[in-house]
């Protein structure tokens, strides 16, 4: 099988004529040897190759992104079974089924793999994405909410975390503001889903609208004037039609509608406060 070769190569010529060819030729030699034969079927991934409509970028997505997730699991030298429960978590969520969960599962164990290209795998799925920046930002956010999980991001899982974020083309700054914002997120959600119209101690409230500030990633004191145009880039970056459009899997879609209402309702409490 050749579609890794065959991809990667027309992808890199778009992308990059002779350089970017080469680079993914040799990517996609290595997405065939250890997961082509898996695309043979009609079913799970392979699906994206074989519709009336083939879209092999949605096929690499899933493939890159459970791969990476593997990646920096075993980084710390022993995949937990919590760190395997995550990932399947995240699979269910999806709602892959059969074929495609087999294949996610497999893309996770070779992600574990010490030889495993983790660099020019992610430049390459950068390049086949045309670098489009809001859908980099959206799976590096997925990355890291699988990664991190509700628990502290250990240093060596870090280290394979700020790789990912500078093959994707993000600074070391950038990812620390998006680990910020993703603790924000987890505070703001669990507020969110506490009793509706419960009446909270005041330091609650406080923290709540910490959190919500947290999940803009602004500081008070701003103006009304400055906050709509804070909410207003990052719903443009994180809006579910705009991210489809860029290549994001119909499969998540419900996580980045999660994501946008949180940045909605982390601004409209702000602006009643």
């Amino acid at each position: 099988m050749i579609i890794g070769r065959v991809t990667g190569l027309v992808l890199g010529v778009v992308v990059g004529r002779l350089p970017g060819a080469l680079v993914g030729f040799g990517i996609g030699y290595w997405f065939d040897w250890q997961y082509g034969e898996q695309l043979k079927g009609s079913g799970g991934f392979g699906r994206f190759f074989s519709e009336q409509e083939p879209n092999p970028q949605q096929a690499t997505f899933f493939y890159v992104l459970f791969s990476v997730l593997g990646h920096i699991a075993k980084a710390k030298g022993r995949v937990t079974p919590a760190d395997i429960a995550e990932a399947q978590r995240l699979m269910n969520t999806l709602g892959l089924q059969k074929e495609q969960l087999q294949e996610a599962q497999n893309a996770f164990r070779q992600g574990k793999d010490r030889d495993f290209p983790l660099t020019e795998v992610v430049r390459q799925f950068r390049r086949d994405h045309h670098n489009r920046q809001d859908l980099m930002r959206a799976f590096l956010e997925q990355i890291i909410e699988s990664a991190v999980a509700s628990k502290s991001i250990e240093q060596e899982s870090y280290k394979v975390l700020s790789q990912v974020a500078k093959a994707l083309g993000f600074t070391r700054y950038e990812l620390d503001k998006l680990l910020l914002m993703h603790a924000a997120n987890q505070r703001f959600e669990s507020f969110r889903q506490q009793r509706a119209g419960a009446r909270e101690p005041t330091h609650k409230q406080q923290e709540q609208v910490q959190a919500a500030y947290d999940v803009l990633g602004v500081k008070p004191p701003i103006n009304a004037d400055e906050l709509k145009q804070v909410y207003r880039k990052l719903m443009r970056e994180h809006h579910p039609d705009k991210l489809a459009a860029q290549g994001l899997p119909e499969e998540m879609r419900a996580l980045a509608t999660r994501r946008a209402q949180d940045i909605q309702a982390a601004y409209e409490l702000l602006k009643r406060n």
